[in-house]
This record gives structure tokens, C-alpha cells and sequence, in this order.
């Protein structure tokens, strides 16, 4: 056996090699393993941030409304008149490339639910109405939730009222019926064209 010579304080002492490189294989593998646990812990706590970090940012609504009436329409918004032809949708969102903008929209309450709601204004002839923009809980195949951002769809029909439409379907929708609880959302009692301005 090959032996190796170790000083210990200035003494020579002799050990085995074979017994020196168990050793050093040892101390590089220690190693190794406390770097592997230190990934690990990073790993965990930057899956456990990432998921806190899009649940803590706030979504902001974005709503598609498609006109079924067979009519040519128009949206007051903020002292402008938007046409909103037959067969055709608009959007509302914070985007400032978006048709409406929620910072458009006059101010409503709502008393069912007694909260505050955007208030959507639409001109039809000499008829106006008002619809708040307050949805009740949707279930989920009427919902469309993602980081950042939760997606609405909705349908102005012959009868005035606007309904709820699933996630994924094309517009026109034939069928709307069951609506979920609280839809569709009827008009206000029709008033004069006049929009009160967002304080």
C-alpha cells in the first residue's frame, strides 16, 4: 500500500492515500449536497412569490358587448357619440386604444347591491337607457380570469336587455337561456340624453 507522509506540529507521521482521497471525495460531496439544498430552497420560495405576485396585482375588468338588436346604436360616453352598428362589438376596458375607456363612463349606484357602478349609456333613436355595469357573481363558464386582467361578455338584445354569454362562444349567441342569478341586466327608466360628468 502506498502510504503518504502527513506533519502534524512538525512531527512526521505517515497515513494511508487510499484513506487521504476517501476523504477529499467526502468533503467535495458535502459540498455538492449543500448546494443542491440551497436550489431546492430557492426553487420552493420562488414558486411559493410567483403565484403571490399575480394573485397581489389587481385585475383590471375588461368588457366586450356585442350589438344584437338589429339596429345601428350609439354609446354617450363623456360628452362623445360612439356608433355601435348592428352586428358589431365594442370594448371597455382601462386601455387607452380601447373603444371606451371606464374612465368615460358616468358614475352610477347601485341599490341591490349598494355599491357604486359604471353606468354604460346607449342612444337608440330618441330612446336613451342606462344599464350599471354592476354584474353579480358569474359562474365560471361566464368568466374569464387571467394575470392582470378578468374578461366579461356581454349581449344587447331586441328587448333592451343585456345578457350574459359564455366564455368562448362566438357572437351572435342564439341561445342565452338559463341566464345565471342577477341577468340578464335590465335598463334603467330611459332618461333624457344629458351625462353627468365623472367628478
Amino acid at each position: 500500500m502506498i502510504r503518504k507522509e502527513v506533519r502534524h506540529g512538525g512531527a512526521a507521521t505517515t497515513a494511508p492515500r487510499a484513506s487521504w482521497r476517501s476523504a477529499h471525495i467526502r468533503n467535495r460531496l458535502n459540498r455538492g449536497g449543500g448546494n443542491e439544498m440551497k436550489n431546492r430552497i430557492a426553487l420552493l420560495l420562488l414558486l411559493l412569490i410567483v403565484p403571490f405576485f399575480f394573485t397581489a396585482c389587481p385585475r383590471r375588468p375588461v368588457f366586450t358587448l356585442y350589438n344584437n338588436t338589429g339596429t345601428d346604436l350609439a354609446v354617450l360616453v363623456a360628452g362623445r357619440r360612439i356608433e355601435w352598428q348592428a352586428g358589431k362589438a365594442f370594448r371597455i376596458s382601462h386601455e387607452a386604444g380601447s373603444s371606451v375607456r371606464w374612465s368615460d363612463l358616468e358614475i352610477g349606484y347601485d341599490p341591490e347591491r349598494q355599491v357604486k357602478a359604471d353606468v354604460l349609456v346607449v342612444e337608440s333613436g330618441e330612446t336613451v337607457r342606462r344599464y350599471r355595469l354592476a354584474l353579480p357573481p358569474l359562474p365560471a363558464e361566464y368568466r374569464d380570469t387571467q394575470p392582470g386582467v378578468w374578461r366579461r361578455f356581454l349581449q344587447l338584445q331586441p328587448d333592451g336587455r343585456l345578457y350574459a354569454v359564455k366564455v368562448g362562444a362566438t357572437f351572435p349567441v342564439d341561445s342565452l337561456s338559463p341566464q345565471p342569478a342577477g341577468m340578464p341586466l335590465e335598463p334603467i327608466v330611459p332618461e333624457r340624453p344629458e351625462i353627468p360628468r365623472r367628478s
